[in-house]
């Protein structure tokens, strides 16, 4: 469709990097479905962003697009749950899911003109940048509830990894559980879990992947990577991922 032909722009961009020009030409505007419930993690990496901070609840904004980083006014949001093993793969495809409805119950009255917008609050936003394979790392002296967030939200990328046996491990997910031991350190439960000492309670890894194997269950991984109880895994600082 030629640009003076157009009504609506339907876009999944960032408004400061588009030209007047293009946000304009649209006779009804120019639209953007943003994966988080806005003011709430502007920026890159919402939907990982939002599992890695404890968020019990994602959703999906209808917002006009600004020449500001995700500031123009809301519409309407399509609100999804965030279950405790969720990672940023199974967040993913609830919110995508959840653009249909969304796009369902507005498109008629953004075609006539008389869908509202609200403007944000602004003094309540959060900022979320993109992330890189440095954040990836794992500080077991904080809380293996964090640890867990942290693991799930960067799965699969770019996925939490810890040293084993000489070898980096990825991590694919993870739960905190109850137990204290120091941190860093494994023990494996009666069960067969391969479980480490965080700064309050355990970090239990779910799933494994070795370097050129799959990723896989922890039963399944130990079968062809042994794990000595007692070992330690370094810790190493957790870069910032969500700003003020």
């Amino acid at each position: 469709m030629a640009a003076d032909e157009a009504d609506l722009a339907l876009v999944m961009a960032y408004g400061h990097i588009l030209r007047d020009a293009f946000i304009n030409t649209p006779r009804l505007g120019t639209v953007n479905l943003h994966a988080s419930i806005l003011p709430s993690l502007r920026g890159a990496s919402p939907i990982q962003s939002a599992i890695v901070s404890g968020a019990r609840e994602s959703g999906i904004s209808l917002m006009r697009i600004v020449r500001e980083l995700d500031a123009g006014p809301v519409a309407d949001v399509e609100r999804v749950s965030i279950d405790s093993l969720d990672t940023a793969l199974d967040l993913e495809q609830k919110l995508s899911s959840a653009c249909v409805p969304l796009v369902a119950r507005n498109l008629a009255a953004l075609a006539d003109g008389t869908l509202e917008f609200i403007a944000q609050d602004a003094s309540t936003a959060t900022f979320c940048r993109r992330m890189v394979k440095d954040d990836g790392v794992l500080d077991f002296s904080r809380p293996a509830r964090e640890l867990a967030a942290r693991v799930n939200g960067l799965f699969p990328w770019p996925g939490c990894r810890i040293e084993l046996g000489g070898q980096i491990i990825k991590l694919g997910l993870a739960e905190a559980v109850t137990g204290q031991s120091e941190p860093g350190i494994i023990t494996l439960s009666e069960a067969g879990q391969v479980e480490v000492g965080t700064g309050a309670g355990r970090l239990r890894l779910l799933r494994l992947q070795r370097p050129g194997g799959k990723m896989l269950a922890t039963t399944d991984f130990l079968r062809g990577f042994p794990v000595q109880a007692g070992a330690k895994v370094p810790s190493q600082p957790m870069p910032q991922l969500i700003k003020p």
